[in-house]
């Protein structure tokens, strides 16, 4: 017996030095306790004093008319008093069990009430932390690009100045992005999404190629297909950058679900609407509803590349409704999935 306790005592010591949220509830659960007891305390006293202010009173009433009364009432009275002393005392020790019964009680009803006001707060430092983390990944594709692009310039002794001019010039594309992804942390941060952006008359056409020469090396990488079917006089009203972002993470999560050989496929209609499709692995029904909540990670199929997270697809999302645009998704897992942008 005395073994168990001691490692149900280990087990909770560990769970203390380790487990912040612990500390936080137990915490919690005893201010919560400490102010029921001050609550306790106070109404007792209360009560305790009004039950003696009307004894006292009743007994200094009680003294004066039997002064003029005879013996037989006296001891009657006499009686009355000690059944109000009594009462007296008994009230105090059933105030005394009462609060200890309610103390207990409430004990359970604190960790309790700490653990649902601190599960919010937990999700949102969980949430922070993913966000980091994602982050973290995104910064390093091109951190890595950049890297790659340093390493083979150096390394090559028959470097042309052509050569030399085409890794500078993927060591610009890689920092741009750099720039491009700091400065949508940013407006995360500053919760800008619903300021007007300055737009104006973009070519889609040129644009979507812009981004495939950007995404040139994941594309080499996986063979894939890569078909601009956009019009070349397809024009919108856009900003530049906003629209980059958005098309980019689309075009590149494309590209990152095809199969080796695949095909993405970047096409327009004539109701204003851009349809980007990968016949890769697809998404499943039950995965489709999830996929722009932000920090959402699939947990299936989709994912075996590495655990993709919802963040970028939400911003997407939070990005094409300030151009009063939508976004939806349309997919039959292992063979294709299709993102389409309507107004």
């Amino acid at each position: 017996m005395e073994k168990k306790w001691y490692k149900r005592y280990d087990e909770w010591a560990i769970k203390w030095k380790s487990n912040d949220f612990f500390r936080a509830r137990i915490k919690l659960t005893f201010l919560y306790q400490g102010i029921i007891l001050c609550i306790l305390l106070i109404f007792s006293i209360i009560i305790m004093d009004d039950i003696s202010w009307r004894l006292n009173d009743f007994r200094e009433k009680n003294n004066i008319e039997t002064q003029n009364t005879d013996h037989d009432d006296i001891e009657s009275t006499n009686e009355l008093n000690e059944f109000f002393e009594n009462f007296s005392s008994d009230t105090g020790f059933f105030l005394l069990y009462l609060n200890l019964f309610i103390f207990f009680l409430s004990s359970f009803l604190s960790y309790f009430l700490a653990w649902k006001t601190l599960v919010p707060i937990k999700l949102k430092m969980e949430e922070q932390d993913q966000f980091i983390a994602d982050v973290s990944h995104e910064l390093r594709n091109p951190l890595w690009a950049i890297l790659v692009s340093c390493e083979s310039l150096l390394r090559d002794s028959k470097l042309t100045l052509i050569d030399s001019r085409e890794g500078f010039y993927d060591i610009s594309v890689e920092t741009k992005r750099l720039i491009d992804i700091s400065e949508w942390l940013i407006e995360i941060i500053k919760n800008t999404w619903n300021t007007t952006p300055d737009s104006h008359e973009i070519n889609i056409f040129e644009l979507i190629w812009e981004i495939e020469a950007i995404l040139w090396l994941e594309i080499e990488n996986k063979k894939i297909s890569f078909q601009n079917d956009i019009e070349t006089d397809y024009f919108m009203i856009w900003n530049r950058q906003d629209f980059m972002r958005v098309f980019y993470n689309l075009i590149q999560n494309a590209i990152k679900f095809s199969k080796d050989g695949g095909i993405v496929e970047i096409a327009n209609d004539a109701h204003e609407c851009i349809s980007i499709t990968d016949y890769g692995i697809g998404i499943s029904k039950k995965e489709i509803s999830n996929i722009f909540r932000r920090f959402y990670k699939i947990d299936g199929a989709r994912s075996f590349e590495s655990k993709w997270s919802g963040l970028w697809l939400s911003i997407v999302k939070e990005t094409l409704l300030k151009y009063k645009y939508n976004i939806r998704v349309e997919s039959t897992q292992w063979k294709w999935t299709t993102f389409t942008i309507y107004n």
